[in-house]
């Protein structure tokens, strides 16, 4: 059986990384949905038709050779109930130069600190930057703990 009001979100980021501890983040507008005026991961949510890779560089404009870039780990949040899953991928290197590419919804691209995660980062940008600085591959946000039912 299908529940028609199930819906996942997905997104794709990557982090381009600097040696200096910093990745590259955008400032969300302020009248946007979700977290406005607060830091994210460059990327963006996944079309039909569209890959992991195509998604990840749509908000900087930059274009990393797939070799160069590696899976850094998946974050799954359910806020408010929206089921939302992103896989991050990291690169260190890359050609050209970062632009602010989607001046619709962001303010413009910012760094950010991935050990030292500023109050004005979006909370979902801090848990994909602890999955960098922790090596973890997975972390799961905002679920229930499950109860158990009946005696033990």
């Amino acid at each position: 059986m299908t529940n028609d009001r199930y819906r996942l979100m997905a997104d794709a980021v990557r982090l381009l990384f600097r040696s200096h501890g910093h990745v590259l983040s955008v400032r969300r507008a302020g009248g946007s949905d979700p977290a406005p005026g607060q830091l994210a991961g460059a990327g963006d949510h996944l079309e039909e038709g569209e890959s992991l890779d195509q998604a990840a560089r749509v908000e900087s404009g930059i274009d990393v050779d797939p070799h160069r870039q590696e899976f850094c780990g998946l974050v799954h949040d359910v806020p408010l109930g929206e089921d939302r899953i992103t896989p991050a991928f990291v690169a260190q290197s890359w050609s050209g130069e970062p632009h602010h590419a989607e001046p619709d919804t962001h303010d413009g691209l910012f760094r950010a600190a991935v050990g030292k995660a500023s109050q004005d980062c979006r909370p979902y940008t801090v848990a994909i930057c602890r999955l960098l600085a922790e090596r973890r591959t997975y972390l799961a946000l905002h679920w229930p703990v499950p109860t158990r039912g009946g005696a033990s």
